[in-house]
């Protein structure tokens, strides 16, 4: 996972990649659940991303990318 914050303006602290981690719930109509953690700036307003497989593919949401609503605390969120 690549992403920024504020539409792209705001780079991610510490780097503008993220890690998964698979999680305890269980596998569901053959879909994996997966988990991450970032750093949210206090000023962010929007988490922007896309995703990547590590090989040079990218899903970016139709050339929109994802975007998801936050607020900042300069804390981890999950």
């Amino acid at each position: 996972m690549k992403f920024g914050f504020n539409k792209w303006e705001l780079a991610a602290d510490g780097g503008d990649t993220a890690s998964f981690a698979p999680t305890s719930i269980p596998r569901n109509q053959g879909s994996d659940f997966w988990s991450c953690r970032i750093k949210v700036p206090e000023d962010s307003f929007e988490l922007n991303f896309v995703l990547n497989d590590g090989e040079g593919r990218y899903e970016n949401n139709a050339n929109q990318d994802f975007t998801y609503p936050v607020e900042g605390e300069g804390e981890d969120k999950t």
